[in-house]
């Protein structure tokens, strides 16, 4: 695959000794490259984490803190780890070079600076980047439409476990906004993908479990419904990158505040716990107002619940939903649907009054198309009550 070269990339040059700075800025610009200077690690790290790089030029030596520590931070961090770090050194600190590469440096260059060779050292470490950055995008699109087709399966083999996955994501999405939370992507994916396990289940378990009038699950069919996000997970986790929705998804049965592990403080264990805790909340939401419970009682419910619901999680559901201008429903029928509308009704056959598609609901033109087919064969009760937005 032939990767396209930028005409110019932005480097950040981090150096306590000023003279060094001005010489390689000199450099790096004379190559047509961009460059931001730092005077020592505290500053490049908060350069570094408020607007990232293409490449780091790291001084070893420095005061507050030292070239070791600012390699450590950013190959720490998973946002920041694939961006390359060539070490600025003297000739004589062999040890420290051979440090550095094994905490991830990507080259290194000695004082007094070499321009042939400042060049190369550069070219190289940004032409990786530029064949991670293709390879990301390719995964990203591979990713993507993996995820279009797990959707497209469960929207056709189950519309019910569709439309409650939509109604989780709309709820995701106003927690996340209210939570100002990073990697909003993951998130929603979890939510949309959090019902794929039922395309395992039985359909006379699942019906009854959509159902909301239906009569209570025995013993034995509650124990299978309960393993839904389990098998959701288990057939997640071996799609590459999608391992942590898949966690997230399994971790929705953990109560609140039970079964962390007060070790595991890095990012990506947070995510997965604060993952399931809002999955959690939002089935346990969803579950009461599709048994009838107003939005406001529901809420309250789980706010009395902080055993089994994260509380923080709740407040920005509340606080999403309770601000939310509420607009008149208008009844429509099939022909006048548009995507993004929400229904504010069931949808029901006509003469077995089957459920179809559930209250609350975001409609997606896959489910038009589906209401169609359905209103030709079982007929469907039309009007129903539609908010427009």
């Amino acid at each position: 695959m032939k990767i396209k070269k930028e005409s110019s990339a932005s480097i950040l040059i981090v150096d306590d000794i000023e003279d060094n700075r001005i010489v390689l800025q000199d450099m790096i610009q004379a190559l047509g490259h961009k460059t931001t200077l730092a005077v020592n690690g505290m500053d490049a790290y908060s350069l570094i984490k408020f607007q990232p790089p293409d490449l780091v030029l790291l001084d070893i030596l420095m005061p507050e803190m030292d070239g070791y520590e600012v390699l450590e931070n950013i190959k720490a961090d998973e946002d920041l780890n694939y961006i390359p770090v060539i070490m600025i050194t003297a000739v004589d600190e062999t040890e420290s070079i051979i440090s550095c590469l094994e905490m991830g440096a990507e080259d290194y260059i000695v004082k007094p600076f070499n321009s042939s060779l400042l060049k190369a050292r550069i070219n190289g470490s940004l032409e990786k980047k530029r064949l991670w950055d293709a390879e990301k995008d390719l995964l990203e699109k591979t990713l993507k439409g993996s995820i279009e087709v797990l959707v497209e399966i469960l929207s056709l083999s189950n519309p019910k476990a569709f439309s409650r996955s939509l109604r989780i994501q709309k709820y995701v999405r106003l927690i996340v906004k209210s939570m100002k939370l990073k990697d909003q992507w993951s998130f929603e994916v979890a939510a949309l993908l959090s019902q794929l396990g039922s395309i395992t289940l039985p359909d006379e378990i699942l019906e009854k479990s959509y159902e909301t009038d239906a009569m209570e699950l025995s013993k034995g069919e509650l124990k299978l419904f309960k393993s839904l996000p389990s098998l959701s997970k288990k057939i997640l986790e071996k799609i590459p990158r999608l391992e942590m929705i898949a966690a997230m998804i399994g971790e929705q049965q953990r109560l609140y505040g039970f079964d962390n592990d007060p070790d595991d403080a890095s990012k990506k264990s947070k995510n997965i716990n604060l993952g399931g805790d809002i999955l959690r909340v939002t089935l346990e939401y969803d579950n009461l107002v599709m048994n009838g419970e107003p939005d406001r009682k529901a809420l309250e419910i789980l706010g009395q619940n902080s055993s089994y619901c994260n509380p923080n999680v709740v407040e920005a559901l509340a606080s999403q939903l309770l601000n939310e201008i509420k607009v008149q429903a208008v009844p429509l029928n099939i022909n006048e649907l548009k995507p993004g509308m929400i229904l504010d009704e069931h949808v029901r056959a006509k003469n077995t009054k089957m459920l179809l598609v559930s209250r609350g609901t975001v409609i997606s033109q896959v489910m038009i198309e589906r209401l169609i087919m359905m209103s030709k064969t079982l007929g469907v009760i039309e009007p129903f009550d539609v908010f427009l937005a």
